[in-house]
């Protein structure tokens, strides 16, 4: 059972003792690592446990995850554990996430029998029994092949997902290429703390994206599925409600926004009056039961912490449908694009971490994501005058043919019903 978001602390104290901290792998001393190895993470909420005292998000510190948890020049890292210390004041809407991915059964189901099992982690010719078959790493050029060569966290076949939101997203790109079908369940995300997932595609490729709940019937207070709709731009998506997905022409990349959702319905009435989806945090209520201290989301609470929990098992989940030529490889798109990163920054400033562009690596100003201004609505018409689209809208001229009056020699418009349309 590789971490998801796996403990939180705060009020630590040492007594009598110095502060060292050890990772202890008994299969091979973390050569090759393991998937937990890389994984672990610890969200220190008030730095008393790594002793920066400032809230601080503890990851991997194995050079087998790549940039994954090493993120700006300000991260603290200790070679014992091995750790990284990432001060989660550094940025803006710092936090940490988890996502599970499943593509092909046939690849996930040997987890724990013939690969990515406890035990040893290589066979007697020295081939890894839990192999990279993809890597995911965060978005923009300080993470791109020439600052980590690796490509970022292996992905596996125990494909378990933690690691740091808030910032620009996190690109997954598979060795066979883009996953036809894509299910990703047992999220684990604040809402406070966007998760953004980009995937590239071949050109042309067209999406079905639905959110499913488990063990749901359809009610008119509460919806069991949520379709996707397309948004125009990549901030669009990322200021969404969390159920829109943007194709960005120039680099055929898919973009989504991952967000935490009922596990037992995908719409309910809390700001409507029919079933509607919306996004939902740690503090919404569940107006299902009727109960006031039961939660929409599933989550943990202990002296003041509070942690999304996901569920196992059958649980809801999300579901992307590429619409692609398959490759040789099943279960894959055929002539997979390689990933390319958007401009994550205005021109003047460079990216400093994976959620922050400043102008150098050492100065405080900074710009910060912005909210999409909203499209202007659109000027009410007028009526009987100049914006109809026919000629003698108001039958003023009876010489006009096929507009005339029945009776009399004028017509007076009525423009005190107002009526309109797309045309």
């Amino acid at each position: 059972h590789p971490p998801k978001i796996i403990k939180a602390t705060r009020n630590i104290t040492y007594e009598d003792c110095g502060r060292r901290f050890k990772l202890s792998d008994y299969a091979n001393n973390n050569s090759p690592s393991s998937v937990s190895g890389r994984n672990q993470n610890w969200l220190d909420v008030d730095g008393t446990a790594s002793g920066l005292d400032e809230p601080t998000i503890i990851g991997s510190g194995l050079s087998d995850a790549g940039k994954w948890w090493d993120v700006e020049s300000d991260t603290v890292h200790d070679p014992d554990g091995p750790l990284t210390f990432i001060k989660a004041n550094n940025g803006p809407e710092r936090g940490l996430g988890h996502i599970r991915l499943r593509w092909k059964n046939s690849v996930h189901n040997t987890v724990g029998s013939t690969s990515c099992f406890n035990g040893p982690k290589q066979d007697t010719a020295g081939n890894p029994y839990c192999p990279p078959i993809g890597r995911i790493r965060h978005v923009g050029p300080l993470f791109d092949a020439s600052k980590d060569p690796s490509g970022g966290l292996p992905i596996t076949a125990n494909s378990e997902v933690p690691g740091l939101v808030g910032g620009f997203g996190w690109a997954l790109s598979l060795y066979d290429g883009a996953p036809k079908n894509l299910r990703i369940d047992q999220v684990e995300v604040d809402s406070t703390t966007p998760l953004m997932l980009a995937i590239s595609y071949p050109k042309g490729t067209s999406f079905s994206i639905t959110a499913h709940a488990a063990y749901c019937s359809q009610s008119t207070t509460k919806s069991c599925t949520e379709v996707f709709q397309e948004a125009d731009s990549i901030q669009r998506v990322r200021f969404s409600q969390g159920n829109t997905y943007y194709v960005d022409p120039a680099t055929n990349v898919l973009w989504i926004r991952i967000i935490q959702f009922p596990q037992t319905y995908t719409g309910d009435t809390l700001y409507s009056q029919t079933a509607q989806w919306h996004l939902w945090d740690n503090a919404t209520m569940n107006p299902q039961t009727g109960n006031p201290n039961d939660y929409a989301l599933d989550r943990y609470s202990f002296r003041g912490i509070t942690l999304p929990k996901s569920k196992f098992g059958y649980v809801n989940y999300l579901e992307i449908t590429a619409n692609c030529a398959e490759g040789s490889v099943s279960g894959y798109c055929a002539n997979t694009p390689v990933y390319i990163d958007p401009q994550v920054c205005s021109p003047g400033y460079v990216q400093v971490s994976y959620d922050k562009c400043c102008v150098s690596v050492s100065s405080t100003d900074c710009e910060s994501l912005t909210r999409p201004p909203t499209a202007p609505p659109t000027p009410p018409p007028t009526y009987g005058q100049t914006s109809n689209l026919v000629d003698n809208p108001g039958f003023e001229s009876v010489s006009l043919s096929p507009w005339y009056a029945n009776y009399g020699t004028g017509v007076t418009i009525d423009t005190s019903q107002s009526h309109s349309g797309s045309k």
